[in-house]
């Protein structure tokens, strides 16, 4: 704003336009204070930075993508266990065609069967666990884990490995009591079959 000498309005006596009021008579110069309001400017409310909303945005699609993969991740796992529950092992065990489950069903106590999908290194699934408790005629109860690896292309599974009461059993073991469940024989029957095989087997060899 310039400054100039101006009349006040009162006393008619020469004063600054940039005074708020009169030195001589003390009265308030309207021009004076309208020009220092008009002069001031009122800074403009700051704007929310760009920046905030992007970092929503970035956590958003963050969080859409895991939820993603996360449900994918359950989706296959549960696909491999139905291709084992509901798979047919070879004929030359299974002449009938029964699924896996229903076999195994009648071996374990009341029927409960827990599947799990195992996951390898490169977290893919690669593995399929059936867990359930077998029960012998004389009421005594084992603790079996059979494990089954699914094939590269997902179009059949392999029986991998055997536990009973958390220690495994070897592969010759696992595969003559699977092949007996199919058989229809009585627990007690298939594991005494079984171990008196493996038995002999590292008797003569």
């Amino acid at each position: 704003m310039e400054a100039k000498l101006i009349e006040c309005p009162n006393c008619k006596k020469m004063m600054s336009n940039q005074a708020e009021k009169c030195p001589h008579c003390g009265s308030l110069n309207g021009q004076g204070i309208q020009e220092i309001k008009e002069d001031i400017r009122v800074p403009e409310k700051t704007r929310p930075k760009k920046s905030k909303k992007k970092l929503i945005i970035i956590i958003a699609v963050v969080v859409i993508i895991i939820i993603v993969i996360a449900v994918a991740s359950i989706a296959g796992g549960g696909n491999k266990i139905d291709l084992v529950k509901n798979g047919i092992m070879n004929s030359s065990i299974n002449p009938k065609g029964v699924s896996l489950e229903t076999v195994l069903k009648k071996y374990a106590e009341n029927g409960q069967i827990t599947w799990k999908a195992i996951k390898d290194e490169n977290n893919q699934v690669h593995y399929v666990n059936a867990e359930f408790t077998a029960v012998y005629e004389n009421g005594n109860k084992s603790n079996i884990v059979i494990q089954f690896t699914i094939n590269s292309d997902s179009s059949g599974f392999q029986l991998n490995a055997m536990e009973f009461d958390g220690q495994a059993v070897s592969e010759v073991t696992a595969m003559s009591i699977l092949s007996e469940m199919y058989s229809g024989q009585s627990w007690s029957v298939i594991v005494a079959k079984a171990f008196y095989n493996e038995m002999a087997q590292s008797y003569y060899y």
